[in-house]
């Protein structure tokens, strides 16, 4: 049968101890023998010659008792019992024969009988203190009988009294120890699990955590610091940690005052803000530093403004296309009719268009508050845009010619909804071809694709060869409603950052001195959403 592990551990731990033991054993015995030979002691009693003897066998069996433990065989039972007889026999001989029996040595009977207590049951250790009482006994009894000596029957009772509440006091002892080793090691394996679950718990964490000690040294840094940080997140120390983090983790050891700015990480391009937190309640115990990704953050606020908003506008726009198809239904019918001025129909032409204009803003709006559902493939970009540029230049009357396409990384693999990216392209390839009407060369829209040196995330630029946006407008391009054509609606790049958005990619405008170029910038194909 399989030993658990515990009951594995405990038997490797009591043939640990009938080890230690036996050592003792084997120095008591060499220390018996001893005395024959480098002392004078044992040269006035008349058993010298037996004593030397006994004690040279309990020298021999002992040393033959270590082979015997690391043989592991018999087993431990069976030679606990024998060593702890043999000790009683050995013990009581030397005794008689050091002394006629009135001699110390029969005090070493109470280590035996403490060490079988140690190794056997109660019961075992009670055996083994009758075992002892019964050879003082016997002792005592064969010198009177037989060596008509004098034998002092009242020391023997204390004795045997003395080993049977040393065996009784000795487990009673060594249950107890045995009880709160199980206690200690059962807490050590409650401690070692929950270390762990902390360890699980910490790294699955969406938050960066950075644990610091006393003395400046970063004893725990979790996957998503390491993410946030980048190279720095390896540190190990305090101050090797971006400078303007150090200065507000020592404005909070400090003033106990949280930042109220956030750290640009140049190195992948990523905004945190940093929170800190004192470990137990002295500031020798260390502490921890919270760092999160603004960007998600903001995403997160975004999402729920968002879906706010997606449910307020969708039933304006449903409320507003009824009294609009009836006012563009009425302007049909009334130019339908011959006998209107030309004024008059100038007039209806004019609520024609603008109904035109509210519907489009008003099937704009009802494409946003239906943009929260989306399904991320991953694309071949170079692949995928050749395939645009057909389909764009088919649907929009364009020249092929007009769009070229640069690839500048051989990892073309990009994580999107493939309706999501090809409506935000044709958005800013529409607009980049408008605003490019009066370049006289070709190709009037360049595409860029490339992996950003910063942080290894995928990017698709739309470039056009047009005026640009001037620095006071680009600010607001991307708000709902903000145009400056008279003919827009302004939500054309408004919904392309928030489809953009949807698939945790991000949509920003970069000036540039040829035109307008507008980035488009991927999360990596291998990051699970």
């Amino acid at each position: 049968m399989q030993q658990s592990p515990a009951t594995a551990s405990s038997l490797t731990r009591n043939w640990r101890t009938l080890r230690l033991f036996n050592i003792f054993r084997i120095i008591l015995a060499a220390t018996l023998f001893g005395l024959t030979l480098f002392t004078s002691a044992t040269a006035q009693s008349i058993y010298s010659e037996l004593f030397q003897s006994i004690s040279l066998l309990f020298l021999l069996f002992s040393v033959l008792s270590a082979i015997a433990i690391h043989k592991q065989w018999p087993g431990f039972s069976t030679q606990v019992y024998l060593y702890a007889i043999v000790d009683i026999i050995a013990i009581t001989a030397l005794t008689h024969s050091l002394s006629g029996g009135d001699g110390p040595l029969e005090i070493l009977l109470i280590i035996t009988i403490i060490g079988t207590a140690l190794l056997l049951p109660e019961r075992g250790a009670i055996i083994i203190a009758s075992i002892a009482s019964l050879a003082l006994l016997g002792e005592r009894s064969y010198s009177q009988l037989l060596e008509q000596a004098s034998v002092n029957y009242t020391q023997a009772g204390l004795l045997g009294a003395t080993f049977f509440a040393t065996a009784l006091l000795s487990t009673t002892l060594n249950r107890r120890l045995k009880e709160s080793e199980q206690l200690a090691e059962q807490r050590g394996i409650d401690l070692a699990n929950l270390a762990q679950l902390n360890q699980h718990v910490i790294q699955l964490l969406q938050s960066g955590v950075l644990v610091i000690d006393s003395s400046g040294r970063i004893r725990l840094t979790n996957q998503t610091a390491l993410q946030l940080l980048g190279n720095a997140g390896k540190s190990t120390k305090l101050n090797q940690l971006p400078h303007e983090l150090q200065q507000h983790y020592q404005r909070w050891i400090e003033k106990k005052q949280q930042p109220d700015s956030n750290i640009k990480i140049a190195e992948n391009g990523i905004e945190i803000s940093s929170h800190f937190k004192q470990l137990g309640s002295q500031p020798e115990h260390g502490s921890i530093i919270f760092l999160e990704d603004s960007s998600d953050l903001a995403q997160q606020v975004q999402h729920l403004k968002l879906a706010s908003l997606g449910r307020l506008t969708a039933s304006i726009a449903h409320e507003i296309r009824n009294p609009l198809g009836a006012i563009s239904h009425a302007a049909q019918l009334l130019d339908e009719s011959p006998a209107l001025e030309q004024e008059d129909r100038r007039l209806i032409e004019i609520i024609s268009n603008h109904s035109s204009r509210m519907n489009t803003i008003i099937e704009s709006i009802l494409q946003l508050s239906r943009r929260e559902q989306f399904n991320p493939a991953t694309i071949a970009i170079d692949e995928w845009l050749s395939t645009f540029i057909d389909e764009f230049s088919t649907s929009n009357h364009a020249d092929p010619s007009n769009i070229a396409i640069h690839i500048k990384s051989s990892q073309t693999n990009i994580t999107m909804d493939p309706t999501h990216l090809y409506q935000v392209v044709s958005n800013l390839c529409n607009n980049a071809i408008r605003h490019s009407r009066d370049y006289s060369e070709n190709p009037k829209v360049e595409l860029h694709f490339g992996l950003s040196p910063l942080s290894d995330h995928p990017y698709l630029d739309v470039e056009d060869h047009g005026p640009g946006i001037a620095a006071a407008d680009a600010q607001h391009i991307f708000e709902p409603f903000y145009t400056t054509e008279n003919s827009g609606t302004g939500l054309g790049l408004y919904i392309a950052r928030e489809l953009c958005e949807c698939n945790h990619a991000k949509l920003d405008y970069i000036a540039s001195d040829t035109g307008a170029r507008f980035r488009i910038t991927f999360s990596n194909p291998d990051t699970t959403q």
